[in-house]
């Protein structure tokens, strides 16, 4: 089974056993809803739990496991990454990419090789593609302008840059 990281624990919230959560998901509400399963993954130790609550505070997420409303209880979580079934992910329409997806894709420009996504970023009105190329690092922006063609059966992605981009 294949696992995708969807969000991490990084502390306990208050003394009823709720859980505070950067969210690596832009489906929330569908990842994290009363009775959703959820993986919770430190090192090689994984665990099963189920959702029995779900609010949003101060630009975090709260959750709380079906009996687990005593902090003493879930505290053993913090640190642990949020995973689901790659099976229960959701297909996005045609030209939308997962960040996974992107990530390792073959960067080609002017009909040549040179480099690989190592990262993709979320901007304010963008992502922004981390590519290493030879020993640098450099951001392209995810945009049409610059991305000519994703092809994720083959592995590449066709940029066509202006002079100084890299």
């Amino acid at each position: 089974m294949n696992y995708v990281t969807v969000g991490e624990v990084v502390n306990t919230f208050g003394i009823k056993g709720e859980l505070k959560v950067m969210s690596y998901t832009d489906f929330a509400d569908k990842r994290f809803a009363k009775g959703a399963k959820i993986t919770l993954t430190q090192g090689k130790n994984r665990v099963q739990e189920t959702i029995a609550g779900y609010r949003n505070h101060k630009g975090m997420i709260l959750i709380s496991f079906e009996g687990k409303k005593d902090i003493n209880l879930v505290e053993q979580y913090v640190g642990s990454l949020l995973e689901v079934d790659e099976d229960t992910i959701s297909p996005l329409p045609e030209g939308q990419y997962y960040f996974r997806e992107l990530t390792g894709l073959t960067v080609i420009c002017d009909g040549k090789e040179i480099g690989k996504v190592v990262e993709v970023l979320e901007g304010i009105t963008h992502a922004n593609l981390r590519i290493q190329v030879g020993n640098k690092k450099t951001l392209v922006p995810f945009v049409d302008a610059f991305v000519k063609n994703v092809d994720l059966q083959k592995g590449t992605i066709v940029l066509e840059l202006i002079e100084g981009m890299l």
